[in-house]
């Protein structure tokens, strides 16, 4: 999967993802959750979750929103997808003062909301840009990199003092896949993360 240049942040418990080009295996990919609410919004191709046991295709450019507590896993992807995903933490969101009943307890028991006006698109698009733009320039680093960098510490943590399992410690420190975790371990520390744990036992 590639991503842009300024494809990430993370700040204040805000985080957002660029991904476009990727090859379109979704093997890596795991069952996972997360307590954040979760923005997607697909400005070019397919994707298809599974969310709590069902199937959901992103609509094609039209801000869709859920919570990662719901087990979630891509289930399919078209390789030259553009998607921006957004991670807020729940108790920003739930600060927000939307609508409890007819909004926040159904999104928190598995709903899926989406925008169903399409002439919204550019609007939305737009936004989720700006967004990422606006944290890139407060950094004013490479935030994909220092966010990945607080990871594998977190991930050198685990390794060095729980014995956990790969997996568990790829899932522990925020990773996708463990195919990723490998990736982005070996990229920042120059080992893979099995070699880093022994030389630390």
């Amino acid at each position: 999967m590639k991503t842009s240049p300024n494809s990430h942040f993370d700040i204040q418990g805000l985080s957002a993802h660029h991904f476009t080009d990727w090859d379109g295996d979704t093997t890596r990919w795991f069952f996972h959750q997360h307590n954040e609410v979760e923005l997607n919004f697909l400005s070019r191709g397919r994707a298809v979750y599974n969310m709590g046991g069902r199937d959901i295709a992103l609509p094609l450019r039209s801000l869709c929103v859920f919570w990662g507590g719901v087990s979630h896993r891509i289930m399919d992807w078209k390789h030259d997808n553009d998607i921006w995903v957004f991670h807020i933490p729940l108790g920003i969101f739930l600060s927000w003062g939307l609508p409890r009943e007819t909004f926040v307890q159904p999104l928190m028991r598995g709903a899926f909301y989406h925008e169903p006006d399409p002439a919204h698109a550019i609007h939305d698009e737009a936004a989720v840009r700006r967004w990422n733009a606006c944290f890139r320039r407060i950094c004013g680093v490479s935030l994909m990199r220092c966010v990945n960098q607080q990871r594998v510490a977190h991930a050198q943590c685990l390794l060095t003092n729980s014995g956990a399992k790969i997996i568990d410690v790829a899932m522990e420190s925020g990773f996708g896949s463990v195919s990723q975790f490998y990736t982005v371990f070996r990229g920042i520390t120059g080992v893979p993360p099995r070699e880093y744990a022994k030389k630390k036992t």
